[in-house]
């Protein structure tokens, strides 16, 4: 579960409305046998966020990624995550309207354990 704020700014001379987010969801590790330093991850959830000016856009998001543990204190991965997400959906008469788009990402990782 995660949740934040990115404040109001501007870009290009042009002002930037503050957005509240939050999100909820899973991620799994799996070794690959006991002495195998290489590990897979795979993550899903949902997430939800809304600007000051009142647009709502929510969507979820599934990545898999391999990672390798280097000693017991430091391992990195990388991550592939895909996103969908509705910024205008709606109800006119029986039908349902959505406008689906999507945003892909790739992560590296580090993480160092003490």
């Amino acid at each position: 579960m995660a949740g934040g704020r990115l404040d109001d700014t501007e870009y290009r001379g042009v002002p930037v409305s503050k957005v509240d987010f939050a999100s909820i969801g899973v991620n799994a590790r799996f070794n690959f046998g006991r002495d195998n330093p290489v590990y897979g991850l795979v993550r899903a959830g949902y997430w939800s966020a809304e600007a000051d000016y009142g647009m709502d856009v929510d969507g979820g998001y599934v990545g898999v990624g391999l990672g390798v543990d280097f000693s017991r204190h430091f391992n990195m991965s990388l991550i592939y995550t895909n996103h969908v997400y509705f910024n205008d959906y709606y109800w006119e008469g029986n039908d349902f309207y959505y406008d689906a788009n999507r945003a892909d990402t790739l992560m590296l990782g580090a993480e160092v354990r003490f």
